[in-house]
C-alpha cells in the first residue's frame, strides 16, 4: 500500500579527484545519504563519463596530476570543457582543493563560474548542505522529514 510516499530519483554526484582514497570515502558517504555516485581520477575519464550520463552536480578537485604524475591545475581545464558543451554547461560545480589557496585564488574560481569553492579539509555537514543547496533539494528533504 502506498502511504503517500513517492519514490524520489537519486541525484547523481560526480566526484573528480586524483586521490583514490578520497574518492572511495566520499562515494561511501554520499551513497549512504541517498545519492548515486560516479567517479573519475583524471580529466579525460571525467569528460567521457559526464558526456555519457550528465550528473546533477560535480565535485571537482582543482589540482590534479596528469598521466606523467606532474601536478597541474587540470580541474580548471575540465571546468572550461564542461562549460563549453551545451549538454553540461548548467551542471553546478563545486571546486575542492587540498592545496593552499589564497582568498584571491578562490575568488578567481568563483568569478570564472565555478558555483562554489571548498578547501580541504572541510566539514562534511557543510559539504552536504552545499550539495543540497546547489541541487535545490535542501528544503524538499526537510519538508519530507517533517511529513514523516
Amino acid at each position: 500500500m502506498n502511504r503517500g510516499f513517492r519514490k524520489m530519483d537519486k541525484k547523481i554526484v560526480m566526484i573528480i579527484d586524483d586521490d583514490r582514497e578520497f574518492l572511495e570515502e566520499m562515494s561511501e558517504l554520499l551513497v549512504s545519504k541517498g545519492y548515486k555516485v560516479k567517479t573519475a581520477e583524471d580529466g579525460d575519464t571525467a569528460i567521457e563519463k559526464v558526456k555519457q550520463v550528465p550528473p546533477d552536480i560535480i565535485l571537482l578537485d582543482i589540482k590534479l596530476k596528469d598521466n606523467s604524475g606532474l601536478t597541474i591545475f587540470d580541474g580548471l581545464t575540465i571546468f572550461d570543457e564542461l562549460k563549453k558543451m551545451k549538454k553540461t554547461s548548467t551542471i553546478p560545480i563545486i571546486a575542492i582543493s587540498g592545496a593552499y589557496v589564497k582568498n584571491y585564488q578562490s575568488n578567481y574560481f568563483l568569478l570564472h563560474g565555478i558555483d562554489d569553492f571548498i578547501a580541504k579539509p572541510f566539514s562534511i555537514v557543510k559539504l552536504l548542505e552545499n550539495i543540497e543547496e546547489k541541487l535545490g533539494t535542501k528544503n524538499k528533504r526537510n519538508a519530507v522529514r517533517r511529513d514523516i
